[in-house]
Order: structure tokens, then C-alpha cells, then sequence
């Protein structure tokens, strides 16, 4: 069992934590207190839909011409890079991408995801003295966060390599052009854009070829002002002509190495040559008679928890958003994030018990310790009790019944969904962990590094300490649902670890309130962690109902409703599986878009 003394630590952190996510909240600005209002979409043949509407458009009009999920998914990335630059690139420390080949029935998971490099070591950055027992360390200089030392090696341009490799049927440069195109003939700054160049404003303009790019004439541009970007299109043309090889073994990795170990990086031209790439058996888990296909990674072990434990109650007996079964709700999310911040580890280095913790067993046995009549703050659960009897792993099968293959996840992240006119679905996530990453540009290059080491405990000691070649933590839940073993959704999420809620929610109102999809993703929402009793909720959820879970000792946090960090940004496509047709959704916490035809 977990020693009294370890949960005061990690509560105590884990309150540090939120604390810093509220007062960040605060600073984020946003288009209106109505969001970005959505419509939904609705589709015969194909459908995308995305965190950046100009991507969405380009990319519908290549599944007009016959192009299938994987290409499709290949050109968003490097379109997303060109929009979003603050929230992925090239430079990005990773991706997850779940596929469903229609073909074969197979369904695979490929994570490409960044790890330390080999000179990297526990304490490698210098933790400010003087913190509280509990308080999570600053670091110097913020180096972990800041510079040179906070990139790990950038996998994304291998990754889709091998995606391309496996399922494309489009020549690689094909689904580079587009990109290529928008960075050289440019296009117009959204309210997006220059509202992650206003947060991240005081860090790039620490980085000379960072202003230059961003930040012409030292300050951030105008909304509609058109935004340029020569060096990367040179950067993609160069990976469209010669492939990967150039970006990991010539001279764009030579440009990146030497300019990072000339001002104190210590990544090198070894830890470049080798990205990480892994293919995992994804896992599984039963609600409402569906099935939920997600990476064995913190975000779908927890999503799990959650889910079992909900499996447990009737919520559409007791109401939609009701002070009942909200209750539930907040108390299985502060189940599942009390194990999560005590178990939460890289599972190829530490020993982790997420088949446990994905149980339905063990998911039955933490909802006995709900009191549906107070609010409680939970000690973590035991799952290694359940961790023999926990695994649920997804196993080969025929293609009657969906055959799996094996495959290998911050709120500076884009996620997107595609499914083709040949019935291949494409859920994929990428990140670059802050707004605009580490703030560094290679000069020449046009694109940021991202600062994955800040994922990272900087101290010796803990599951999450660095070490080389050991992968960070990462939230990412990206969902594939079957029914009746024939994909009913596919579904992610930007948002750091409101993306757990934010998912579970949507589940929630899809399969328990028969709510239409963008109905669903439009809902109030609630986030709760293991942080004493508090709730950040929006205001749109009845006066009625937060009185009645303040009776119950839950301490409410109203946001502003929409709000595009607190509740993640989901993004989504329902598959009807009688006719076929399409459905999709967008977040109105976000300028996205899904469109289909």
C-alpha cells in the first residue's frame, strides 16, 4: 500500500500543480464567452475534423481526390506545423496515431515519441533550493523548460515515414506539397495564432531566429496580416526530395545538432540518428456494451478507471448533469488521478500497474468507496492486487472479429481525426509540450523545438526522474470505440490532463444520454483531480445542481464557459453503422472544424 507520508507528498504537489493551471486559465485569452460556436458536420463518403479550420478545408478537398486517412493524416501534420506552430511541427516531441484498416479489419497504434538523450542524467538540471517538501522544483533558469537542454530528439517526420510506408498511396513529396505551399505563399494570421504568440511572446524573444520568424519587427502581427515562412518550406522541400534521412542524418540534423551543442545542448548526432518509434497492443475496456480501444499509456489507463468505475451506476437513471451524477463523476476522476499520480511512470523503465488499474474488477471495487451522499479526498487504491486479473489486452482475432495488430500521447497539442471513403480511420495526437516548445529556432530551419524534458521530475529519486533514453509522461487518450466490433467513434483531445475528463464526458453524454455528437462535445463540462475536494466547472451547468454538490462538501470553481484550456478541445468522428453515414464534431473550445461530404 502507498505510506501515508508518500500521498501527503504527491497531494501536496499534485494541489501545486492545479493551483498553477487556474492562475494560468486566467491569463488565456479567448475569442468570446461563447466559444467558437460549431454546427457539426455530416458526411456520406469521408470526414475530417481538426483543431485549425484552413487545415480542415485543404485536407477535405485531397479525401475528395481519393486520397486515404493515412496520407490525409500525413499531410494535416505538416499542414498543422504550417497553421499551428505553437502547438506542433516537425520539431514536435511526438505523435500517437490509432488506425483502423477497413482492408483487413486490423487496428494499430504507432507511437513516435521522444526519449532523453544518452547524456541526459537526474540531475542534470539544478532544482532551486528552498522549495517546500512537496512543491514541484523549479529549475534554474527554467532550463528544463527554456533552451537548449529542454528538446528531446524529434520523432514526428520519422514517424509519418513509417506511417507512409505501411498505408500510403500517395508519393511522399505529394503529401509534403501542400504544406510547402501555404508556408511560401503564405496565409492569415488566425486569433489562434496570435494568441499562442502572445503567451509564449517573452520566450521567443530570448532566441534571435525566433523573433525573426515570429516576431517581425519585434513584435506579435495583426490578426489578418499575412505570415510567411520561407526557411521551413525549404526545411519540408528538402524532407519531400530526400526523405527522412536528411532531417535525422544530414544536414538539417547537422544544423540542429551543432547550433544546440554550441549553446550547451547535449543532444547528439547519435540521439538524433535514432527517433523513437514503438508499436504496442492497445487496450481495452467495456462501457454500455461498447468497446474502448485505447493506448496502455496513462491517459487510457486512467480514462479507464474512470469508466469502470461509472459502469457501476445508472447515471441515465439518475439524471443528466443532476447533483447525482455529477457526484459520481467528480469522485471516480478523483479516483482514477490518485492512482495515476502515484503509479504514473514510463512503463518500459518502471514497473507500472495499468492492466490493474484498467481492471473493470478493480474499477467495481473503487466505486464501493464512493458516498453518494459526501464529497471525499482518496487516498491512491492498490492495483497491483488486481494487476493478473487486470490485463485486457486486445488480442489478434479474425476479421469478422477485428483483427489487432501491434503498436505503441500539456495543453500544446493538436489532435485530429479522418476517416476516408474507404472506411480507414485515422485518431491522431502531436505535441511540442509548451506554446512554441522550447522557444528555440535553428536558424535556417524554420521551425521550433519542442521542450519534452520539462515532462520530466528534474529530481533524482522518482518513477519520473530523468535517465537516458527514458521517456517522459504524457497524457494523451485518444479513443477508437467499436460496436458490435465495427468503429462507432473515433475521438482525441488537446489539453493536457483535462483531456481524461474532457473524453470521459463525451462518452458520458454519447452513451449514457444518447446525446448527438456535437451535442455532446458542445456540453458543460466538470474537471476534478485528487486535490482536496475542488471542481473547476463551467457556469452553464444549473445554479441548482453546484449548490446541491457544495452540500455535499465539493468546492466549486467556476470558469468561463468554453474556456480552451480547463476542458480540453475534443475533436471526433461517429460512424453510424447501419448507414454508413458520418457525423462530425469539433470543440467550440477552439477555432477547429470537422467538414465531410
Amino acid at each position: 500500500m502507498v505510506s501515508k507520508k508518500r500521498f501527503l507528498k504527491e497531494k501536496f504537489a499534485a494541489s501545486i500543480i492545479l493551483f498553477l493551471l487556474i492562475s494560468l486559465i486566467a491569463l488565456i485569452p479567448q475569442a468570446n464567452g461563447a466559444g467558437f460556436p460549431q454546427k457539426g458536420a455530416v458526411g456520406k463518403t469521408a470526414m475530417i475534423s481538426t483543431t485549425e479550420v484552413e487545415t480542415t478545408k485543404i485536407v477535405l478537398d485531397l479525401l475528395k481526390k481519393g486520397w486515404n486517412a493515412v496520407d490525409a493524416a500525413i499531410a494535416t501534420q505538416f499542414l498543422m506545423g504550417v497553421y499551428e506552430p505553437g502547438m506542433t511541427g516537425i520539431g514536435g516531441f511526438g505523435f500517437e496515431a490509432t488506425i483502423y484498416w477497413a482492408k483487413t479489419g486490423e487496428i494499430s497504434e504507432l507511437m513516435a515519441g521522444g526519449r532523453a538523450p544518452a547524456k541526459a542524467s537526474a540531475n542534470m538540471f539544478k532544482v532551486v533550493p528552498g522549495a517546500e517538501p512537496g512543491l514541484p522544483p523549479k529549475v534554474q533558469e527554467r532550463a528544463n523548460v527554456i533552451g537548449y537542454k529542454a528538446p528531446l530528439v524529434p520523432p514526428i517526420v520519422k514517424g509519418l515515414h513509417e506511417l507512409h510506408k505501411k498505408y500510403g498511396t500517395r508519393s511522399w513529396k505529394e503529401l509534403i506539397d501542400p504544406a510547402i505551399k501555404v508556408a511560401e505563399e503564405g496565409f492569415e494570421a488566425s486569433l489562434t495564432y496570435l494568441h499562442d504568440l502572445k503567451e509564449a511572446e517573452e520566450v521567443l524573444k530570448m532566441f534571435p531566429a525566433s523573433v525573426a520568424l515570429y516576431l517581425p519587427g519585434g513584435k506579435i502581427p495583426e490578426k489578418g496580416q499575412k505570415i510567411f515562412n520561407k526557411d521551413l518550406a525549404k526545411t519540408m522541400h528538402k524532407i519531400a526530395e530526400q526523405g527522412p534521412d536528411v532531417f535525422y542524418n544530414g544536414e538539417i540534423a547537422d544544423a540542429v545538432v551543432n547550433y544546440l551543442q554550441k549553446n550547451g545542448g547535449i543532444i547528439n548526432q547519435e540521439d538524433f540518428s535514432v527517433p523513437r518509434l514503438e508499436e504496442r497492443k492497445l487496450s481495452s475496456f467495456t462501457y454500455r456494451g461498447y468497446r474502448v480501444l485505447v493506448a496502455p499509456n496513462l491517459g487510457g489507463s486512467a480514462l479507464a478507471e474512470i469508466m469502470n468505475i461509472l459502469s457501476n451506476f445508472d447515471l441515465k437513471r439518475m439524471g443528466y448533469q443532476t447533483p447525482e451524477s455529477l457526484h459520481v463523476i467528480i469522485e471516480a476522476m478523483k479516483l482514477a488521478f490518485a492512482d495515476r499520480y502515484v503509479y504514473a511512470a514510463d512503463t518500459d523503465t518502471v514497473a507500472t500497474p495499468l492492466d490493474g488499474m484498467m481492471s473493470w474488477i478493480y474499477g467495481r471495487d473503487q466505486a464501493r468507496r464512493i458516498d453518494l451522499k459526501k464529497a471525499q479526498i482518496f487516498k491512491p487504491g492498490d492495483p497491483w492486487l488486481y494487476q493478473n486479473i487486470g490485463k485486457n489486452l486486445v488480442k489478434s482475432a479474425s476479421r469478422e472479429n477485428i483483427k489487432f495488430a501491434m503498436g505503441p500521447g500539456s495543453h500544446e497539442t493538436t489532435q485530429y481525426d479522418i476517416v476516408d471513403q474507404y472506411g480507414n480511420i485515422v485518431v491522431m495526437i502531436t505535441s511540442l509540450r509548451s506554446v512554441f516548445g522550447s522557444g528555440v529556432t535553428v536558424p535556417g530551419t524554420g521551425f521550433i523545438l519542442n521542450n519534452g524534458m520539462a515532462l520530466f521530475d528534474p529530481r533524482p529519486g522518482t518513477n519520473n526522474s530523468i535517465a537516458p533514453h527514458k521517456a517522459p509522461l504524457a497524457n494523451g487518450a485518444q479513443v477508437l470505440v467499436l460496436k458490435d466490433n465495427k468503429p462507432f467513434l473515433a475521438m482525441g483531445a488537446p489539453g493536457g490532463r483535462a483531456i481524461i475528463t474532457a473524453t470521459a464526458q463525451v462518452l458520458i453524454n454519447l452513451l449514457d444520454y444518447g446525446m448527438s455528437l456535437q451535442d455532446a462535445i458542445d456540453a458543460p463540462r466538470v474537471h476534478s483531480e485528487a486535490v482536496g475536494k475542488l471542481v473547476l466547472m463551467e457556469s452553464r451547468i444549473p445554479e441548482t445542481a453546484r449548490k446541491e454538490l457544495e452540500k455535499k462538501g465539493h468546492e466549486i470553481r467556476l470558469l468561463q464557459d468554453y474556456h480552451p484550456i480547463a476542458f480540453a478541445r475534443i475533436q471526433a468522428i461517429q460512424i453510424n453503422p447501419e448507414s454508413g453515414l458520418l457525423f462530425g464534431g469539433s470543440d467550440p473550445r477552439v477555432n477547429g472544424a470537422a467538414m465531410g461530404y
